[in-house]
């Protein structure tokens, strides 16, 4: 059986940060060089490849003592190159002397200062890759019906509602990752697209969230389809039920009163007009106008995506 001379040389470790999926890592590389020889000049390298002693492709090396750092923890042996030098003659028999160079790389290793949610030992799943959050901006348009800071009612003199519509801002998160390739995903798209939580989510009480647009792209990853994946969120608590319709609460019918008969306003008040209403359909002579809410979007259970906040973007870190 063939046995290893020694390892000739060894290239120094070099470390290189690479951006990989959604998150910037640390890949490593370095090659080791061996000099073996062989039982006999019929000794197939097959066989010589074989030894246990030697690095094999996809798995780590920690044979002869060699790469005691944490360098190497991470590194595989990605590929080798075997070379005949020359036959030589042992002890009166005739054998082969080869060298076997072995290229080891990282399998994508999170560098310490990148994006937060680790990758464990190296895996080469993309849906185990950190996911990607980023913040923007937008607004809603909506009826302004009181004052932004008194909170007065936005009416004429007469006490009529005066029509104006207004901006609110609200904060959006985009989140990327990575997921299983389904052809199921129009129906995901569909059951969650344009809806609200129906639970708490990442710390928005119900009905606050709206998932406002949702994309998916297919890659091939390692020979495997995944889709990347893009949820963008919405988000607002400026009222108990921010994304519903607000109406005012008017009419040219009203109950003459609560619990009443109802008629028309010609027939209450001499002519055919629009009133404001009371929640009973009384008619509303303050100056403070009812409104009536409408929900305009269905709910989604949101923890059903399994989003959360990564640690490093917890509330303590960010005090």
């Amino acid at each position: 059986m063939a046995h290893i001379i020694g390892m000739v040389t060894g290239s120094e470790i070099e470390s290189s940060l690479k951006r990989k999926g959604l998150g910037e890592f640390l890949q490593t590389r370095f090659s080791l060089t061996f000099q073996v020889e062989s039982d006999s000049l019929s000794e197939k390298w097959t066989d010589i490849l074989a030894l246990e002693q030697l690095p094999q492709i996809g798995k780590p090396f920690s044979g002869l003592g060699s790469l005691k750092g944490p360098e190497a923890e991470s590194c595989r042996c990605s590929s080798h190159k075997l070379k005949e030098v020359s036959a030589i003659q042992r002890n009166g028999k005739w054998k082969m002397l080869w060298t076997i160079e072995y290229s080891f790389d990282s399998e994508s290793v999170e560098s310490s200062g990148g994006i937060g949610g680790g990758l464990g030992n190296g895996t080469k799943d993309p849906r185990d890759w950190p996911v990607e959050y980023s913040f923007e901006s937008s607004s809603c348009t909506e009826p302004m019906l009181y004052e932004c800071g008194t909170g007065k009612p936005v009416i004429n003199a007469v006490g009529e509602p005066i029509f104006i519509e207004t901006e609110v801002v609200c904060p959006v998160l985009v989140v990327k990752r990575y997921e299983t390739f389904s052809k199921n995903q129009l129906f995901h798209i569909r059951r969650f697209l344009k809806h609200t939580n129906q639970d708490a989510f990442l710390g928005w009480q119900p009905d606050q969230v709206l998932i406002d647009d949702i994309s998916s792209n297919m890659k091939l990853i390692h020979g495997t389809p995944y889709l990347e994946t893009t949820y963008r969120f919405i988000f607002r608590n400026d009222s108990e039920m921010p994304f519903a319709v607000n109406i005012l609460h008017q009419g040219t019918k009203a109950r003459t009163e609560p619990g009443g008969e109802i008629k028309t306003t010609a027939e209450i008040l001499g002519k055919n007009c629009t009133v404001n209403l009371n929640k009973d359909g009384t008619i509303n002579e303050t100056e403070v106008p009812d409104l009536l809410t409408f929900r305009t979007y269905q709910q989604a259970t949101f923890s059903e995506l399994n989003i959360v906040w990564p640690t490093d973007l917890s509330e303590e870190r960010l005090k």
